[in-house]
Parts: structure tokens; C-alpha cells; sequence
């Protein structure tokens, strides 16, 4: 529910802190609206007053997984640790010669590791500041999609409802699940020793099959992070997308609201031959036009967009590396398993990343749309309306000024035409979260680019001197 009619967002507070309908949230400030947990003292109540990132728990405060520092220190302890180590034993215990095979091999399987890692964080990095900056009420663009409420209490209650669902703890389930497929065949390598000494290019210690058990660990925290960051994001771009899913707490509704208004009391006016100045009608304060709607809701599109394309740049840059280095035959032995799966799952990810700026957008559109047609609609009652009056002043000239304020045709000719140009204004507006006319090159890049790492192997065998 909105705001109670004459009461302020201050003066709201204040009565939630003096009653606590709703209970009090971490350090003991009331909830300004029902809250779905049931032991709500876990979390921060969503209030103007919170203060810069103190809602933030102390691991993530750390920087683990979202910052370089330090989880690429992480990383570099389970991935370079392979790189260093299996060389040095090759060659103390007795085989030099191997050193760089076993160098380049150890390179090649660990370093994407680290690629990863280091894309990863910065993505959930960027993530993360953005939305703070929408949609915490701290942030320093949330007006942007405040714009998109009818007041501050019902944005409050969209942005708590996002972070519930984009920072639910169901979804370490799912990262927990892939660490530990990849911690089961850890374990079932450490002890079938015979599957390691296959692996091996020359006899070493079995115990250096301790690097392997740490390189493994390392994997399944880098599937973790993957996992984790995928169902978070996906859910909870679904669910900023979905904005619309009631209307009513869109700023657009009352726009919508005052003008079907106005044209009934213009109806009416004309029926009993009263002035439609005289009609008793109240238009609330908050209600926003289409066009600054779409402005908020564009910051939307432009998050989901720069997320998608990072994504499948990154994975179309990882095809591209996998077919060079299967063209150069850098990938020796038992190295072309991993990486042929490596060049099918950045295939499966592309248009997974494709997905991502997509359909949060659906529910959102077919609102927009929705809405754009009945705008149009009423526009197009309010011009048959006027045209009424038009012409029937060429019979009775009275009637400008028994309905209306006009005193001469030319008056009202004004309003219509400001009534049919705003027409052709809203039939041009975009009723997707982004802006495609304007963006259209980028769109088509984004939408084809899947299709490159497909052709490439195709391009091998029309022009076979390519490596």
C-alpha cells in the first residue's frame, strides 16, 4: 500500500517508530512495512535512514569474492601453487628434461582458473555496487528508480523484496552442490592412486598428489562462485524485471488514472452543458509520464545490458582461445578433454548471458505495452471529444465557453494539435526496459556474437591454411 493520503514519508517513520506494527529490524529500528521472514531482527529494517553500507554483513565487508583484493590471493594459492610445484618435481626427482612440458601443460590447465576468477569478481563486483547505488536507500542513483514508484515507501518495499530474493540463502545450495561433485572426484582421485600415476608424464612421489587434492579445492570454490553468482543474478534480475507485476505501485498508474479521469468529466461536462473547470476532480501529486517512467526504467535496461555483454564477451574471448589453441595443437593428451568442454560450456553460457538481458525484460514490456496502447486510446477519445466541440462551435459559438475556457476556435485548434502531436510522441516510445533504436548496432552484435565461435571450425575447413 502507498503512503496514507496527506501523511509524509517523515511523518510515516516516525508513527512506525512510535507504534512498531511491523516489528524492528537489526540495531533496532521499526520495519516501515510487513516483512516476509519471520525473525525479521536478522536483517536491517529498509528505512531513508540507513546509513552507507551498514546493512552489509562482516564477510562481505571483507571483500572475498566480489574485490581483486583478495580473492585473487585466494586464487593464486590454489592455481599457481600446480604451475610452481609440478615442474620443480620433475625436475628434482630426476626428469629436467620435463620441466617445460610440464611447466606449459600446468600453465594452460591453471591459469583459466585464474582468468576466471578474476573476471567473476570483478563482474560481482560491478553487480553489487550498481545495485547498492539503485536500489538501497542509500544509493546515490536511487532516485532513478524511485521515479518508477508512486512514493518512497512503496520503492522501499521493491528494493527490500529484491535483496531478500537476489541475497536468499538458498541459493549457496546450489554453489555448495557443484563444490562438492568436484570435492567427491577429488577424494576419489586422492585415493586411487593408480588414476593419478596415469596422468603423470614420468614416475614422482605419490605424495605430490597433494597439489592435485589443493588445485581441486580450488576448482570447486571457483564452481561456487560461478553457480552462486548465476542463480542470484538470474533470480534477481527476474525479479527487478518484474516490477510491473502490480501496477498500481507504478508511478505511470495515476498518468493513467488522471486522464481516463479528465475525459469522463469532460463527457460529462459536455452532457449536462457545465464547465469542465467547475468539475470536482483531484489528481494526486505523485503520478509520472510515460516518458519519465521509461527514463528510470532505461537504467534497468542499461544494467542488464552491461552485464549480458561482459559475459558474452568474455565467453566468446574464451571460444576463440579454445579454438587457438586446438588449432595450434597446444593441447597435449589428456589437455584436449578439458578444453573441447571448456569451448561447449562458453557456448551454453553465451546465450544463457543472452537470456539474462533479454527476458527480465518480457514482464516489464508487455506491461509497457499494455499501457502504451491505452494511452493512445484515450488521447484518441480526448481529440474525438475536442473535434466534437470544434465543430459543433461553427453552429453554436456559445459552446466554447458554456464547456470550456477557449475563446475562439483557434484556441481550441491549439489543443488539439498539442493532443495529436503528444500522440505521435507516445506511438515513437520504446516500451523496452532498453533503448533499442539508439542502441541497435550494439543489439545486433549482441545477438549474433554467439554465432562466431560456431564458425570459426567451419572457416578451417573452406580455408585449411589456417592453423
Amino acid at each position: 500500500m502507498p503512503l496514507p493520503k496527506g501523511m509524509s514519508m517523515g511523518e510515516y517513520v516516525k508513527l512506525m517508530d512510535e507504534t512498531k506494527p511491523y516489528g524492528v529490524g537489526y540495531r533496532g529500528k521499526a520495519c516501515l512495512f510487513p516483512q516476509k521472514n519471520k525473525f525479521p531482527t536478522y536483517y536491517t529494517a529498509f528505512r531513508p535512514d540507513i546509513a552507507y553500507r551498514s546493512d552489509w554483513s562482516p564477510f562481505r565487508k571483507t571483500g572475498i569474492g566480489w574485490k581483486w583484493n583478495p580473492t585473487l590471493y585466494i586464487a593464486f594459492l590454489f592455481f599457481l601453487m600446480p604451475i610452481i610445484c609440478y615442474p620443480l618435481f620433475y625436475y628434482l626427482f630426476g626428469y629436467p628434461e620435463l620441466f617445460w612440458e610440464v611447466f606449459w601443460n600446468e600453465f594452460l590447465l591453471n591459469i583459466p582458473f585464474i582468468i576466471v576468477v578474476a573476471f567473476f569478481t570483478r563482474l560481482i563486483g560491478y553487480t553489487m555496487v550498481i545495485i547498492d547505488d539503485l536500489l538501497k536507500p542509500y544509493g546515490k542513483n536511487k532516485e532513478s528508480i524511485q521515479l518508477l514508484f508512486v512514493d518512497e515507501l512503496e520503492f522501499l518495499r521493491f528494493s527490500y523484496r529484491f535483496h531478500e530474493k537476489a541475497y536468499s540463502a538458498w541459493w549457496f545450495i546450489f554453489g555448495f552442490l557443484g563444490f562438492f561433485v568436484i570435492l567427491i572426484f577429488d577424494i576419489y582421485s586422492l585415493f586411487n592412486i593408480n588414476l593419478y600415476h596415469e596422468t603423470l608424464l614420468a614416475p614422482i612421489p605419490d605424495w605430490t598428489i597433494f597439489i592435485e587434492f589443493i588445485k581441486y579445492i580450488g576448482i570447486g570454490l571457483v564452481v561456487f562462485l560461478i553457480i552462486t553468482f548465476f542463480v542470484a543474478i538470474i533470480f534477481g534480475l527476474f525479479h527487478l524485471g518484474s516490477l510491473g507485476a502490480d501496477p498500481e505501485v507504478l508511478s505511470i498508474s495515476e498518468f493513467d488514472k488522471m486522464l481516463s479521469l479528465i475525459i469522463d468529466k469532460f463527457i460529462e461536462a459536455l452532457e449536462n452543458k457545465t464547465k469542465i473547470s467547475e468539475s470536482e476532480i483531484e489528481v494526486e501529486p505523485y503520478g509520472r509520464t510515460f516518458y519519465e517512467f521509461q527514463r528510470g526504467n532505461s537504467i534497468i535496461g542499461e544494467f542488464l545490458f552491461n552485464i549480458s555483454t561482459m559475459l558474452i564477451i568474455f565467453f566468446i574471448f574464451s571460444g576463440v582461445a579454445v579454438w587457438l589453441i586446438n588449432g595450434f595443437q597446444l593441447d597435449q593428451g589428456s589437455l584436449s578433454q578439458w578444453f573441447s568442454l571448456l569451448g561447449i560450456l562458453s557456448f551454453i553460457l553465451i546465450w544463457l548471458s543472452l537470456g539474462i538481458f533479454i527476458l527480465p525484460q518480457i514482464y516489464i514490456h508487455g506491461l509497457l505495452k499494455k499501457f502504451k496502447k491505452n494511452l493512445i486510446d484515450l488521447f484518441f477519445i480526448f481529440v474525438s471529444r475536442l473535434d466534437y466541440i470544434y465543430y459543433a462551435s461553427m453552429i453554436n459559438p456559445n459552446i466554447l465557453s458554456d464547456i470550456g475556457d477557449w475563446k475562439s476556435r483557434k484556441d481550441l485548434l491549439k489543443d488539439l494539435e498539442r493532443i495529436e502531436r503528444n500522440i505521435e510522441k507516445i506511438e515513437g516510445y520504446g516500451t523496452w526496459s532498453y533503448d533499442f533504436p539508439r542502441k541497435i548496432k550494439s543489439v545486433i552484435f549482441i545477438v549474433l556474437s554467439p554465432i562466431f565461435p560456431l564458425i570459426l571450425p567451419f572457416l578451417k575447413l573452406l580455408l585449411p591454411w589456417l592453423p
